[in-house]
């Protein structure tokens, strides 16, 4: 790349070259320290966190669809006593 400060990465699971081109040696050890205190964030990792949020969507959703039949149900049941009450008066 004709600059004297860069870091090649090539990965596995990712097709084609990432190149991170620094300034100096200190902008080139901030990024390698950047990188090394990512390590923990992969490709895989993403994957499996977006899956669990959508489940947590998903549980969210029929939690709701619950609580508003629950709901219904109440209303139900107490219009049903509102007009029993009624009826006894």
């Amino acid at each position: 790349m004709g600059m004297p400060f860069t870091i090649v990465i090539n990965l596995e699971d990712f097709s084609g070259t990432i190149v991170l081109a620094a300034e100096s040696v200190g902008e080139q050890l901030q990024w390698m320290e950047m990188l090394q205190d990512s390590g923990k964030v992969t490709w895989k990792n993403c994957q499996l966190g977006e899956a669990m949020i959508e489940s947590l969507e998903a549980q969210g959703l029929q939690l709701a669809k619950e609580k508003q039949e629950y709901l219904d149900k109440l209303m139900e049941e107490t219009e049903e006593l509102s007009h029993q009450r009624a009826q006894r008066e």
